[in-house]
């Protein structure tokens, strides 16, 4: 006869544990993308439907900033052109899929995006990698940082959002 615990624990463990295989490895999918929305933002076809991909670590203008805007998202289509190789790492708040692309340290190196600020890196290592990036290209000036001074994308949500409801 079994004892009790070797039927309760592991159907206990079915409740108490929830492990999505993306949280151990990100999966690679192949894909169509079909649009660039903007700066973050991929529209792409998996599987035979119409995803939104966003993507991890950067945060980039919104169209509505204008110019900087404007600028993101062109910056991106010239990097994504041709991808097809997607890594999923599982689905944000939003249900939108989240994910990252080959060369995707190559966004911020270009000057496409910034960093989002409550971004969950892998590791100290690749933190200070994005970071370095980010502080070369400002320096610089390319891309978006090329453009006189803007607000960042997280500040100006917040400030739409604040306007918005005052009206």
């Amino acid at each position: 006869m079994r004892a009790p615990y070797q039927i309760f624990i592991p159907f206990l463990s079915l409740f108490l544990v929830r492990v999505d295989l993306t949280d151990l490895y990100p999966l690679e999918i192949r894909s169509t993308l079909m649009e660039v929305r903007d700066g973050d933002t991929l529209r792409v076809k998996v599987f035979g439907h119409v995803r939104l991909l966003r993507l991890m670590y950067i945060d980039a203008p919104e169209l509505s900033q204008g110019v900087v805007g404007q600028e993101s998202k062109k910056c991106l289509e010239k990097i994504v052109r041709g991808k097809s190789r997607f890594y999923l790492h599982g689905f944000d708040f939003y249900q939108r899929l989240l994910g990252t692309i080959d060369s995707h340290e190559k966004i911020v190196s270009e000057g496409c995006s910034g960093l989002y600020v409550r971004a969950s890196f892998l590791s100290r290592k690749m933190k200070g990698d994005y970071l370095r990036r980010l502080l070369k290209a400002r320096e610089e000036r390319v891309g978006i940082w090329s453009k006189e001074s803007f607000l960042r994308p997280d500040l100006y949500r917040k400030l739409s959002k604040r306007n918005a409801r005052q009206r």
